[in-house]
């Protein structure tokens, strides 16, 4: 009776395969719903593993694709589910990750002989996997390498692209002239008078009583090619109403112009 005991308990025998050990409440929730014979003893056959992965039998596996046949690991896995759902202490056990943990855990501490069996309903598994989906060939999806990796992160400010600076510097000349025009929404405009002598001069016939809108302004100042002296201008513009630019007020300067 001792023996058996001991060799059903699951003292010093859970250890991932990676040296940790499991935390207290994962220790009991083991030692508490399941015994070494549960797991290492199990007589489920390969037809159960195939719908405890599928979710079908495999007289219906023709519904579904195949997948990669499972390591002995996860053969592991899917008896410790199978366990916990015939002794319906599923919701006992955590969701899919905690099961996973728990399994890794009985796995680590496993002796030789105990994976042995799982070894061989590996091999087993397979070949009804082969037998079910004979032109099945795994194809392992690549990814992104993860350990020992240089990963270059690029923000947004590795996207600005260093351009020659548009500003130009031009000799600021007195301005013998200067006046505001304001197009309201209902132009006062007389057609006969837009002669050439109007837009060269600078001159636009418009109402000029409701000038109280402010919008704001763009700026540019640029030499003219063609004279020695400099011309500037600013552009109001209303960027709801007007958004590709529109005219609504102008400020003309001109230094050129005569009174």
């Amino acid at each position: 009776m001792s023996t058996q005991l001991d060799s059903n308990s699951w003292q010093n025998r859970l250890v991932s395969s990676k040296g940790e050990f499991p935390t207290l409440k994962q220790q009991k929730i083991i030692e508490e719903n399941f015994q070494r014979k549960d797991i290492f003893e199990h007589e489920y056959s390969v037809d159960d593993l195939f719908k405890q992965f599928y979710k079908v039998s495999t007289e219906e596996s023709h519904k579904v694709n195949p997948k990669r046949q499972p390591n002995a690991f996860m053969i592991l896995r899917a008896v410790l589910g199978l366990v916990a759902s015939d002794k319906k202490i599923k919701s006992k056990i955590g969701d899919g990750t905690e099961q996973s943990r728990l399994a890794s855990f009985i796995w680590g501490g496993a002796s030789e002989n105990e994976r042995n069996k799982f070894d061989e309903m590996c091999s087993e598994f397979k070949r009804l996997h082969r037998r079910l989906y004979p032109n099945y060939i795994y194809k392992p999806n690549p990814r992104n390498t993860k350990v020992g990796s240089v990963v270059d992160i690029k923000t947004a400010e590795s996207y600005q692209i260093a351009a020659p600076s548009t500003d130009v510097s031009v000799p600021m000349v007195p301005v013998d002239h200067s006046f505001q025009t304001y197009i309201p929404e209902e132009m006062d405009i007389k057609t006969s008078d837009l002669d050439q002598q109007t837009f060269f001069e600078g001159y636009f016939p418009y109402n000029l009583q409701n000038a109280q809108y402010n919008y704001p302004s763009i700026s540019v100042n640029c030499p003219d090619l063609n004279d020695s002296l400099a011309s500037s201008f600013s552009v109001n513009a209303d960027p709801i109403s007007y958004p590709f630019g529109g005219n609504p007020n102008y400020y003309y300067y001109n230094n050129n112009y005569k009174n």
